[in-house]
């Protein structure tokens, strides 16, 4: 069994009458990276500082590899929580070069460990050549990578990245994510990394935790929590999807644009949906279409369409290039031919050992 690096009990932590952060259960693996990821506004950040220990829980635990350092009668700094942190705007010292900025974090040991562990460490996040450059003659890229030099030479337990790539053009941080990504499992580093950009938070996590209203709604697999929602609101979050409502007759749930094979057991058929992505829909032009074309937006090799139903419930179909409609045209509508996940009151329907949320 991975020994558990980080782990929070029913963290609270409220300004006013506003709870940022309300009994809030995540444990992280040793050498685990996991993508924290919601709205604005949703708690993240001060998720991420009640760990660090810039704030106080209200209720509620911090464990740090098997030790408390946080409830409401302990409290441990944090220059003692060997925990590092990259923080959104990246902190570097303006007056200090390359060398000097990672060397900061490195102010315990001998010189020749302080020395030995400097060189491994710039080796590790391709810094060999810059050390006596400043931060101001960096790119975007290279100060994110001595930030996080900065905080993993000290080799702390778990590293905490604050929304280290919004900073950065378009065009820059889907490669320096991905650099990132891989110089933190290089170091096997146990990290927590916040992001409000849904296919951040897929691509940099192991597992990926969605925070809402304070509240965490589910932690799962990147796939995992894709395909098995366990609430409307991580569905929608996660990707596109639609609800529209369902009944069951026989084997099968009827919808407004058909039929689809029923998923699993439902119980009553009371307050059914079914969540629709835009790759579940298939159309096709026809005079006597129940569908029309509202909207058509182009994506290269795809165009999303976005489709009215005679109910007023709108769907979008991901479809080919080359398969080109115009706005206006009427369509007919069909959904992909396999099971589609059903919901009830915003929850999943779903069997216990299908469940996708993750057990602290």
């Amino acid at each position: 069994m991975t020994p558990i690096a980080l782990k929070c009990a029913g963290l609270t932590k409220a300004f006013g009458a506003t709870k940022a952060v309300y009994k809030f259960d995540l444990t992280v693996e040793e050498g685990q990276v996991l993508a924290l990821v919601g709205p604005s506004g949703c708690g993240k950040t001060t998720t991420l500082r009640l760990i660090a220990g810039f704030e106080r829980p209200d209720e509620g635990e911090v464990w740090i590899q098997g030790e408390l350092v946080a409830n409401n009668q302990r409290y441990v700094p944090p220059e003692q929580r060997h925990i590092g942190m990259v923080f959104q705007e990246y902190a570097l010292f303006p007056h200090l070069t390359v060398r000097q900025n990672i060397a900061y974090g490195l102010r315990k040991g001998s010189r020749q460990h302080r020395k030995s562990r400097l060189g491994e460490i710039m080796e590790l996040v391709r810094l060999n050549g810059m050390e006596d450059r400043y931060p101001h003659q960096l790119s975007g890229g290279e100060q994110q990578r001595v930030a996080l030099a900065r905080a993993l030479a000290p080799k702390p337990v778990a590293i905490l990245l604050d929304e280290p790539f919004s900073n950065l053009d378009a065009s820059l941080r889907g490669e320096v994510r991905e650099e990132i990504r891989g110089i933190l499992k290089a170091n096997n580093a146990t990290a927590v990394f916040v992001t409000h950009d849904q296919e951040e938070a897929l691509l940099m996590g192991d597992r990926v935790a969605v925070q809402y209203q304070g509240h965490l709604e589910q932690v799962d697999t990147p796939e995992g929590i894709f395909h098995s929602p366990a609430t409307a609101f991580v569905a929608r979050f996660l990707g596109m999807a639609e609800f529209i409502p369902a009944r069951i007759e026989g084997d099968l749930l009827w919808t407004e644009v058909g039929p689809v094979p029923h998923p699993r057991a439902l119980g009553s058929g009371e307050g059914l949906e079914v969540m629709i992505r835009p790759d579940d829909v298939i159309i096709s032009p026809s005079a006597m279409g129940i569908g029309r074309i509202i909207k058509r937006v182009f994506q290269g090799a795809f165009y999303l369409y976005q489709v009215a139903l005679p109910s007023g419930t709108t769907l979008y179909s991901l479809r080919s290039h080359t398969e080109e409609f115009p706005e206006g045209t009427p369509v007919d509508v069909r959904l992909v031919d396999h099971s589609l996940l059903c919901f009830r009151n915003g929850y999943a329907i779903l069997g216990e050992e299908n469940s996708p949320i993750s057990k602290p």
